[in-house]
């Protein structure tokens, strides 16, 4: 019983993460630069912060 609940835990979760990549490379193809994935613009987000001590808006 307990084996069998463990295969589908591991099934559910990477049907979901797989077509969320595909979409999102399609819908990023767009702009290149979101073609670095979120983690790259996450990246920026932290130098921005630590380069300017300023609010979260940047207007």
């Amino acid at each position: 019983m307990s084996p069998q609940k463990k295969k589908i835990k591991t099934r559910t979760p990477r049907p979901k993460p797989r077509p969320l990549k595909l979409k999102q490379a399609k819908l990023k193809q767009s702009d290149p630069r979101q073609r670095y994935l979120p983690s790259y613009e996450i990246e920026l987000e932290r130098k921005s912060r630590k380069t300017l001590p300023v609010p979260s808006k940047p207007c």
